[in-house]
């Protein structure tokens, strides 16, 4: 084996080298086919038949699925669930979360603000998270084996996974907190009873590098079986700051992980899981869209809190200029994470019924510096105050807009699960969960730009604690009819403590209830096909405004979501058709949103309140097919209309030539019938792969990709918007024996729309003039937009080796 790994590493290297220097062109065809040969004997040489071939088509029947705590076939789960196994996401080349959005119906995830828990807001069926909440609360949460992450996994490797399964609608009665309108659960792969493993290595333009590998197989006895994986990731960005000529928009991680299967007794199954993660990113890459742009509601005499505003396509260049020098000097800048992570797992054989007990843990040290003017200026303090001026006492600080700062997140979570026998009439399951998870900003820092020197602000810990109690009950009541009913019974300890400089410490503790049903009817005319009704709940946790000295605007409430869904999922073997189609309509309630608040002797203030309704329609649709010998298909299709019922919005009200007054307020401020921010009406998406045999021990295979996203609105007021995104994809490859080699190009035709706006301000050119309003005074400073950097045509070679 030795000597096959030491002409995998060269080989490798050589591709890697050639790629960085000249890019997928010149001599590297020949360095390349040079490499495909060196596999071929190697394939020659090396004993067994070909792997079984990646398809991005699998049989609907074989897919299993967790949706409900227990392994299904995903024809009989009655919930809207895609499920990427190992074998599909190698097929696609699929990297991260991200790339499995593209992919998914009524899915979507664009991380604007790099690889921080921030930069998680997913949109599920046509809901988001204008600002994610307590301990980083969202419309819907990753789990890992089914335990709760409360921190973004943008950074997980899908090397080591058996399946990554993306729920849509509320998910609470199963899983919990913080899934009201959907879930993520990445499933790792089990210890297998033979020996067995693959490593991979990558090497693409912009300085990418990733190396990965897993072996797994018996230890000592066949009861006691391994899974040892890790992996490393580089990349190395494409934008240069303009301020000193650094690099900026890179990534780079590592993650270890194994993985203990113990099987005691002939009915006790123990499992152990320990895992790390670390990485070091740059600053994200980002371009403020210059209030020099902005065409429309001007500040008049008859529009006097008006901000300015772009409306249209946001207007991108590829220009970033950003204050990473001064965060260097305070510890850098960008994100570092260190996660320590585990679990535990016991499967007991009660006879028939099954109990599983299931623990974990994560624990995340966050350290990151930003320069949140996004444009490398000062904004804390009036243009006119150089760095020989003194700042008077009334203004905030300088530097106020460059943060450094370190955060710790830690979480526990604790369920007990007994599940009767699955192939009785009557079945049930009965659980209690118990969940504790703190974050905890430890240190925050602003840098002085004219002196360099940092200074300390206000700091803040989120505690949360939640209980619950949970059921369900599935019932065979005629043939080929299924009712169930899911309910979950929950208590949450919120509590939230800011933690000023100079002041006492404040804390601030809710403790709501909620009950979270899920009542489903199934039908299942054919064993291969099934039809379903789904109506479910799902709550999104409450949250706090700590620095507002309002009382009155400082607790927000729990959001709900009601989901109607009608669905049909079929698998045609004779055809080699697999079809998922799902409708549904989402209310959701109570909603959280984000509001600028004007309070007397206070100023202004972004706040999370509950002010808002929103009506979801909506469509999904995949299907995969067998269109021809050797040629398979999978596409993709969602529709979906998000409608603001209510909200009045104080932004739209001071476009509009609101005063400030109540009665304008409330007469201009209202958004009822416009677009939910965030949200892409139309998303899509078409692979082909097409696998031909040359030889006894060699396969050629190619495949192509498509991904649409419509445009999405940046905020409530509809005004701009990120423009329509498509990305293609290429794959071509060979596989010889145990060898896979493949040339493949991502965004080949160099799609460079913005993948977010961010509705945000630019005084780097003017101050607004000053009209006669009522309220607080407005601010001076004209609207400008924050707009990511999206990643370029990127092109690239694998190879990998499996065992």
């Amino acid at each position: 084996m030795s000597q096959y790994l030491g002409i995998f590493h060269s080989c490798s290297t050589a591709v890697a080298r050639q790629i960085m220097v000249t890019g997928i062109r010149g001599e590297n065809p020949v360095l390349l086919a040079a490499c495909a040969a060196v596999a071929a004997v190697l394939g020659a040489q090396a004993a067994g038949a070909l792997p079984a071939a990646a398809s991005v088509h699998a049989e609907m029947a074989e897919i299993i699925v967790t949706a409900r705590k227990r392994e299904e076939s995903i024809l009989d789960v009655p919930v809207a669930v895609t499920a990427f196994p190992a074998e599909s996401i190698e097929a696609l080349g699929l990297a991260d979360l991200g790339d499995i959005a593209r992919f998914t119906p009524g899915f979507a995830l664009n991380s604007a603000l790099g690889r921080q828990p921030a930069s998680y807001r997913p949109v599920f069926r046509g809901v988001t998270t204008m600002r994610n909440g307590v301990a980083n609360s969202n419309a819907g949460n990753t789990f890992v084996d089914g335990v709760y992450v409360g921190a973004a996994l943008l950074s997980t490797d899908l090397d080591q996974v058996e399946r990554v399964e993306i729920m849509r609608g509320p998910q609470s009665a199963q899983f919990g907190r913080n899934t009201y309108v959907g879930a993520v659960n990445y499933v790792t792969r089990q210890p297998s009873a033979q020996l067995e493993g693959q490593l991979r290595s990558s090497v693409a333009q912009h300085d990418s590098f990733d190396v990965s590998g897993w072996v797994s197989g018996p230890l000592a006895t066949p009861r006691l079986r391994f899974l040892v994986g890790a992996g490393h990731h580089e990349y190395g960005g494409e934008w240069t700051n303009l301020r000193d000529g650094s690099d900026i928009g890179g990534e780079e991680s590592d993650e270890v992980s194994a993985k203990l299967l113990f099987q005691a007794t002939e009915s006790l199954d123990i499992t152990l899981k320990l895992g790390w993660q670390g990485t070091d990113d740059d600053h994200y890459a980002m371009y403020l869209q210059p209030s020099t742009l902005n065409n429309c509601c001007f500040r008049t005499a008859d529009a006097p809190r008006s901000r300015e505003y772009y409306v249209g396509d946001a207007v991108l260049r590829d220009q970033v200029n950003l204050y990473t020098d001064l965060l260097e000097q305070h510890g850098g800048a960008g994100t570092e994470l260190d996660r320590r992570l585990g679990s535990l797992t016991l499967d007991w054989e009660l006879g028939e019924y099954n109990l599983t007990s299931l623990t974990g843990f994560i624990r995340d040290d966050y350290s990151q510096g930003y320069d949140t003017s996004q444009a490398g200026y000062d904004p804390s303090v009036p243009r006119t105050f150089t760095c020989s001026t003194p700042v008077p006492p009334i203004l905030p600080p300088r530097g106020s807009f460059l943060l450094r700062e370190r955060m710790d997140y830690g979480d526990f979570s604790q369920e007990l699960r007994l599940s009767s026998p699955a192939n009785r009439p009557l079945r049930f399951t009965l659980g209690a969960y118990y969940y504790r998870g703190e974050a905890e900003v430890d240190s925050r820092n602003r840098i002085d730009p004219c002196t360099g020197l940092a200074h300390a602000v206000d700091r803040e810990r989120d505690e949360v604690e939640n209980r619950a109690l949970f059921g369900a009950l599935a019932w065979d009541f005629a043939e080929r009819w299924t009712a169930g009913l899911e309910l979950r019974w929950a208590e949450d300890e919120v509590t939230v403590t800011s933690l000023p400089v100079n002041a006492a410490a404040a804390s601030y503790r809710t403790t709501p209830e909620n009950i979270t049903p899920r009542f489903t009817i199934d039908w299942r005319p054919l064993d291969s096909t099934s039809y379903y009704i789904n109506v479910s709940k799902g709550t999104k946790p409450p949250d706090f405004n700590p620095r507002v000295p309002d009382e009155r605007y400082r607790a927000v409430d729990e959001e709900s979501a009601w989901n109607y869904e009608i669905g049909v999922k079929a698998w045609l073997p004779e055809r080699g058709l697999g079809l998922a189609l799902a409708a549904y309509r989402l209310d959701v309630k109570n909603q959280q949103v984000t509001e600028l608040l004007e309070i007397p002797g206070f100023g202004t203030a972004s706040i999370i309140t509950n002010a808002g309704r929103t009506r979801v329609w909506g469509l999904e649709a995949e299907a995969s097919a067998e269109l021809a010998e050797n040629l398979t298909a999978r596409a993709t299709y969602s529709w979906t209309d998000s409608e603001i019922r209510e909200w009045i919005s104080q932004e739209e009200a001071d476009l509009r030539g609101s005063d400030g007054s109540a009665a304008d307020n409330e007469a201009l401020g209202s958004v009822a019938g416009q677009d939910s921010p965030r949200v892409p009406r139309h998303m899509a998406s078409l692979v082909l792969r097409y696998q031909q045999p040359l030889t006894a021990s060699m396969e050629w295979y190619g495949s192509a990709d498509w991904s649409y996203e419509s445009s999405r609105y940046a905020a409530e007021d509809n005004l701009i918007e990120t423009g329509d995104r498509s990305l293609v994809g290429l794959r071509t490859g060979l596989l010889i024996g145990r060898w896979d080699m493949s040339f493949w190009a991502k965004n080949l035709f160099d799609d460079d729309r913005p993948v977010d706006v961010l509705r945000f301000f630019d005084g780097r050119y003017k101050t607004l003039p000053s009209f006669p309003q009522q309220g607080a005074r407005p601010s001076s400073t004209p609207r400008g937009f924050a707009i990511p950097l999206p990643r370029g045509r990127q092109v690239g070679a694998t190879v990998s080796w499996r065992f």
